[in-house]
């Protein structure tokens, strides 16, 4: 964003995603490595990675496993195949906990030092949320590593007492920096000063209104090194390099209501044999142009797929048949960051505001 500081009040806060950072900061000081067990013997067999062990293919064998292989036929031994060993992965943490706690302040430092703020606290999320209790196909974030870095933990009280770290319960770290962002925004509405920047890696930031810096580094350098604004627009929508749908706005909700987000195992289509995919929303959506007609499609593009509601086994074992619109609006309490306490906010609701607009 131009001009930043003229735009900034005295007290502008930047409010921090601390559950990224604390893991960064732990992942960092951490290495990893794997054993390859044999089935048979139960013999250990320490590796960089797999692809040390047994190369890249996912079919053949290669690396280690694959020179191995060679001189046993050559000596008329039996050779193995990757169904032979189970794979343990193993890490290994530096020992003292103050290299970590240093390296999370490092990077809280340089994200003030980078957005011209003095003025920071942040968000620590604690035990499951409300999202983790609705009746799924598939658990929510339930297909995630289960491994927790070393002095994560420590990391995370580190911030919360020495960094003005705030604990949240029940909503998501998410949704508590979305009400930050979403504040920010309502202030600079009314008097034309930014109160609060929100930074943070979560794509889900991406379709609320505010000022947003991510803070991801490639290399150690910033790989957007500006303060995003997100306004109330429909906002932008463009397929990158690689086919890949990216955005933000509306546009950036209504694909995350269609395809879903496989970071957190939120699944609209995939688990009912309905095949679509980022090529075809976007061809489908790049030419409107409102938001009452995005969300229209979004929900005609339900009724296509599910004129009869849908039925299921939940990851907890229930049988589950909703109507469509219900399953849509459970997708929508997946997807909707919570922009203020107690937020009411559902997508029929959200749908009428546009279409009285239109």
């Amino acid at each position: 964003m131009d001009d930043l500081q003229s735009k900034i009040t005295e007290d502008c806060t930047l409010w921090i995603d601390y559950d990224q950072i604390a893991f960064q900061a732990a992942s960092a000081m951490e290495e990893r490595s794997i054993n390859a067990v044999h089935k048979a013997s139960g013999r250990k067999m320490p590796f960089k990675n797999k692809t040390e062990f047994w190369g890249r293919s996912k079919k053949s064998v290669g690396g280690w496993l694959e020179t191995l292989n060679l001189k046993n036929e050559e000596a008329g031994k039996p050779t193995f195949t990757k169904e032979d060993f189970e794979i343990e992965d193993v890490f290994t943490s530096v020992d003292e906990v103050a290299y970590v706690l240093q390296a999370s302040k490092t990077k809280v430092v340089g994200l003030c030092k980078h957005v011209g703020l003095e003025s920071y606290a942040g968000a620590i999320g604690k035990g499951e949320t409300f999202r983790h209790h609705l009746e799924l196909p598939k658990f929510y974030k339930g297909q995630r590593d289960e491994h927790k870095p070393a002095w994560l933990s420590e990391t995370k009280d580190y911030l919360e007492t020495k960094h003005n770290g705030e604990v949240v319960t029940v909503i998501e770290a998410d949704d508590f920096l979305t009400k930050k962002q979403f504040l920010g925004w309502r202030n600079f509405k009314k008097t034309g000063k930014i109160s609060h920047i929100t930074a943070s890696l979560d794509k889900d930031s991406l379709h609320t209104p505010g000022f947003l810096f991510n803070f991801n580094k490639i290399d150690g350098i910033y790989k957007h090194p500006e303060i995003i604004v997100i306004d109330e627009s429909i906002g932008n929508i463009w397929l990158n390099k690689k086919g890949e749908v990216k955005g933000w706005g509306s546009y950036w909700l209504a694909y995350q209501l269609l395809i879903g987000d496989s970071t957190d195992n939120i699944r609209p289509y995939q688990d009912f044999g309905i095949k679509y995919g980022e090529k075809s929303f976007y061809n489908e959506v790049k030419d409107i142009i409102s938001q009452a007609e995005l969300f229209t499609f979004v929900k005609d593009k339900y009724h296509s797929w599910f004129p009869n509601g849908v039925e299921f086994t939940s990851w907890s074992e229930k049988q589950i048949s909703i109507s469509t619109d219900e399953w849509l609006e459970t997708i929508f309490s997946l997807i909707y960051m919570h922009r203020v306490d107690n937020d009411p906010t559902t997508f029929a609701k959200m749908l009428q505001h546009y279409q009285s607009k239109a």
